[in-house]
C-alpha cells in the first residue's frame, strides 16, 4: 500500500509536541509552523541524499534501528523533561554523523532565511524532529522487514512527496546545497513495485463499470429530460397517447442500458421516431421533437468514449512491469531488462492525453487502476532495487514512468 512519509512524520507532531516545542523554542516559536512545514522535507531529502552516498545507506540503517522507541513514543514527554536540551543535542549530532556537518549547517542556514527562525532555533529544530523521523523509518523497516537496501530503496520511493511539500522558495535554495538529492522534473506520486500485479490490477478494474455508469450519468439526464417533455406533451394534449408514450420511452431506456452496460464507443440507440410519429398523430410535432432531442443526446454522449480499452491498455502496462522486474535478480539481468523497461516508459508517456478525453465521471476508477496497480508493485520494486548495483541501472528508467503513473493515481 502506498503512503506518505512527510505525512507520518507530520502525523507525529501532535498539540501536545508543538507546545513544549514552542516552550523550548522561546523567541522563534512564533515560527514554528513555517518551521515545521519546511524542516520536515528538507531533512528527509537530506537524508535521502547521504543514504545514497557509498557506504552510508549502512549508516542510516544503523541509527534508525537503534533510535530510541521511548523516546519516539513520548516526544512531548521527553521535550517536556529535565533532559530536553540534552535530546536535542543528541538528534543534532546523529543527524550531523549521517549528512555531514557542511550539509548540516547548510540546511540551518536555508531554513533560516526561509522561515524567519534564528540559526540556533533551525538547529533546535531538527535536533528535535530527529527521533521522530528515526521513529518513523524505524517502523517503516521493521514493518517492511527492510534492509538497509530496501530503506534506501524506499527513501528514494518518497522523493516525489518530499518535493511536493517542500515551499518553491525552500526547494530552490536547497538544490544549491552539495549532497542534497536533485528533485529536478519530479511531480508526484513516484512509488515502489510490486507482485501480484495482475491480481490487484484485475481487481482494481472490476470498479470500471461503476465508472462507465457514473459517466453516463449525463446521459440519464438527457434521456429523462426528453422523456419529461414527452410526458408533458402528453398531459396536455390527452386521450389515448399512454400506448404511443410508452414505447418510446422503452426505446430510450434500452438505448441507455446498451450505453452503460456494454461501454461502446458508439452506441446504437432504438429507433424511436415511428413511435413519436404515432403519437405525433394525437399530439402534434412536439412529442417527435422531443424523443429526438433524446435520442441525439445519448448517441452524442456516448461518443468517444472507451473507457474498456483504456483500462485493458493500463492493465497490460503493469503486467508489463511486473512481468520484467520480476527477472532482475543481478546488475547484467537489469541491463538486459531496459530495452523492455524503455518500450514500456514509452507507453506510459501517452497515457496522460488518452486519460484527457476520458469523461470526468470515469476518471476516478481509472485513478483506483493505477493506484493499485502502483501499491500492487511496491514490494517488487523495493526488491530489485535493493540488489546491489541495480538501482543506478534502473532508477533513471523508473523514475520518470513512476512519475507519470503518480500523477495520473491522483
Amino acid at each position: 500500500m502506498s503512503f506518505n512519509l512527510v505525512d507520518l512524520v507530520k502525523d507525529q507532531v501532535t498539540d501536545a509536541v508543538l507546545q513544549k516545542a514552542g516552550g523550548l523554542l522561546g523567541g522563534d516559536a512564533g515560527n514554528l509552523s513555517s518551521g515545521l512545514t519546511s524542516a520536515i522535507p528538507a531533512l528527509l531529502g537530506g537524508l535521502t541524499g547521504a543514504a545514497n552516498a557509498p557506504g552510508k545507506a549502512g549508516a542510516l540503517f544503523d541509527a534508525v534501528n537503534n533510535s530510541d522507541d521511548g523516546v519516539f513514543g513520548d516526544l512531548a514527554g521527553a521535550l517536556g523533561g529535565p533532559n530536553a536540551n540534552g535530546m536535542i543535542e543528541q538528534g543534532s549530532n546523529a543527524l550531523s554523523g549521517l549528512m555531514g556537518s557542511g550539509m548540516m549547517g547548510n540546511l540551518g542556514s536555508v531554513l533560516s532565511s526561509v522561515t524567519g527562525m534564528s540559526r540556533g532555533g533551525t538547529g533546535s529544530l531538527m535536533g528535535m524532529l530527529a527521533p521522530i523521523i528515526f521513529g518513523v523509518l524505524k517502523k517503516k523497516v521493521l514493518g517492511g522487514g527492510l534492509d538497509a537496501g530496501g530503506l534506501l530503496s524506499m527513501l528514494n520511493g518518497q522523493k516525489s512527496n518530499i518535493a511536493s511539500a517542500m515551499p518553491s522558495n525552500l526547494a530552490s535554495q536547497l538544490g544549491n546545497i552539495d549532497g542534497f538529492p536533485s528533485f529536478d522534473g519530479i511531480a508526484s506520486g513516484v512509488s515502489g513495485a510490486a507482485s501480484n500485479v495482475a491480481g490487484g490490477v484485475s481487481n482494481a478494474a472490476s470498479n470500471v463499470a461503476g465508472g462507465v455508469a457514473d459517466a453516463a450519468s449525463g446521459v440519464t439526464g438527457a434521456a429523462a429530460s426528453g422523456v419529461e417533455a414527452v410526458g408533458d406533451t402528453a398531459k396536455s394534449a390527452g386521450g389515448g397517447i399512454g400506448k404511443w408514450l410508452i414505447p418510446a420511452i422503452i426505446a430510450l431506456g434500452l438505448g441507455w442500458l446498451a450505453f452503460t452496460f456494454l461501454g461502446k464507443k458508439d452506441v446504437d440507440v432504438p429507433d424511436v421516431s415511428g413511435a413519436a410519429s404515432d403519437a405525433a398523430s394525437a399530439t402534434g410535432d412536439a412529442v417527435s421533437g422531443a424523443a429526438d432531442k433524446a435520442t441525439d443526446a445519448v448517441a452524442g454522449a456516448a461518443d468517444g468514449l472507451n473507457v474498456e480499452g483504456l483500462t485493458g491498455d493500463v492493465t497490460g502496462m503493469f503486467n508489463q512491469a511486473s512481468e520484467t522486474l520480476g527477472g532482475i535478480t543481478d546488475i547484467d539481468s537489469a541491463t538486459a531488462a531496459v530495452p523492455g523497461l524503455e518500450e514500456l516508459g514509452g507507453k506510459v508517456a501517452g497515457l496522460p492525453d488518452m486519460f484527457d478525453k476520458v469523461p470526468e465521471a470515469a476518471r476516478g476508477p481509472l485513478q483506483g487502476v493505477v493506484g493499485e496497480g502502483l501499491g500492487s508493485l511496491q514490494p517488487i520494486i523495493d526488491k530489485v532495487m535493493a540488489i546491489p548495483g541495480v538501482g543506478a541501472v534502473l532508477e533513471p528508467i523508473l523514475e520518470p514512468i513512476l512519475e507519470t503513473l503518480g500523477g495520473l493515481a491522483g
